[in-house]
């Protein structure tokens, strides 16, 4: 599944995905964009991409979600 944002595919199909998860099919997710822009309160591009990418992996593995690198 290939999202835009982050968060898109827990709002729009977190449901859907889980339940295909457990019933054993692999579910891959690629986000188009990291969502780095919200960390108002980093110094750093770094550290708002860090910031991101750790909430995502762990949103997606919640979900079930093989987690394919950004």
């Amino acid at each position: 599944m290939l999202t835009r944002h982050p968060d898109d595919e827990v709002f729009a199909h977190g449901a859907s995905i889980v339940m295909l998860s457990q019933q054993g099919s692999r579910v891959v997710l690629r986000a188009t964009s990291g969502g780095e822009a919200v960390e108002n309160d980093v110094t750093s591009s770094a550290e708002a991409r860090r910031r991101r990418s750790a909430r995502l992996g762990a949103a997606w593995t919640r979900l079930g979600v093989h987690v394919s690198p950004m």
